[in-house]
């Protein structure tokens, strides 16, 4: 931490929004190994037979994808300060790597906002038929 010259304590600075997809998804890519889980490769659909070259990279990044996105503003008294939460919904594909850490992680959330009622994490398991294919 930075310490103020003339008063020797903490600087505080404050935080800045993750504001695009990107940045959304890299934060979560950032932090997933810490909560338990990692993010399965996708793979993208191979060529028709007599289209595939030797050197084609099947792999079509991480198996997630942002479907919501949101701002949300508000003040928690009528007279204190906007409060300002960038938001987003993620869906995909994660294996487990550590239960314990994930079940922390399943009941306490992750990221800074959990005070507001972001950073919930919903398991469900994969469908048959995305089983077989990943």
């Amino acid at each position: 931490m930075k310490e103020q010259a003339d008063t020797g304590t903490p600087h505080r600075g404050f935080r800045v929004a993750h504001r695009t997809a990107a940045q959304q998804l890299q934060w979560l890519l950032d932090r997933c190994e810490r909560h338990g889980f990692s993010i399965f490769d996708a793979t993208a659909t191979p060529a028709a037979p007599g289209l595939h070259t030797e050197h084609q990279d099947l792999s079509a990044g991480p198996a997630v994808t942002v479907v919501s996105r949101d701002m949300l503003r508000f003040r928690k008294r009528p007279d204190g300060p906007r409060r300002t939460l960038s938001t987003a919904t993620f869906e995909g594909r994660l294996r487990v790597t550590d239960l314990d850490t994930l079940r922390a992680s399943l009941l306490g959330g992750i990221g800074p906002a959990k005070g507001y009622g972001q950073g919930l994490l919903t398991l469900a398991p994969l469908r048959a038929r995305e089983a077989a294919h990943g």
